[in-house]
Order: C-alpha cells, then structure tokens, then sequence
C-alpha cells in the first residue's frame, strides 16, 4: 500500500483537454495482510516547498493537486473465491 501527493496540469486548447499527472511525493505504507486491517494514525505524507501557481485567471491551464492511496493484491480476486 502506498499514498501519492500528486500534481494534474490540465492544458486547453481548440476544445480539447490534455491532462498530465505528475508524483510530486510518496511514502510507502507496507503490506495489509488478507482478512486484516491496519490503521494509520500520524502518517505525514511528504510535501516539499512548491512554487506559487496563481492560475485562477487562466482559462487555458488547471493546476490541481490530490492525495492517491493505492492498493494492489498478491492473487487476483478472483482466486480468494470460494462458491458453497
């Protein structure tokens, strides 16, 4: 498992859209077992000094920024289920 403070430019221009994301920081928060949880409390996720990005008045570029907590499987899901 981990979290990711990621960065979305998104350009415009003619119609169209073209949104690049970018890891600006991650932190890895290690392994779930199946059946189990895990709680995390006082996890700082890092988050260096960034520019100023006044865009408000930019009609042609959004700059948004947003946390991402991914998760993956050891076995698909498909192999955990069992039928009675």
């Amino acid at each position: 498992m981990n979290a990711v403070f990621a960065q979305t430019v998104t350009y415009k221009a003619r119609g169209s859209t073209k949104p690049v994301v970018m890891a600006i920081s991650e932190k890895n928060l290690g392994y779930v077992d199946a059946g189990q949880s895990k709680t995390f409390e006082r996890e700082a996720l890092p988050v260096p000094p960034l520019p100023p990005s006044n865009m408000t008045n930019c009609g042609i570029i959004d700059l948004d920024y947003h946390v991402e907590v991914n998760l993956s499987h050891k076995k698909p899901l498909e192999s955990q289920l069992t039928s009675d």
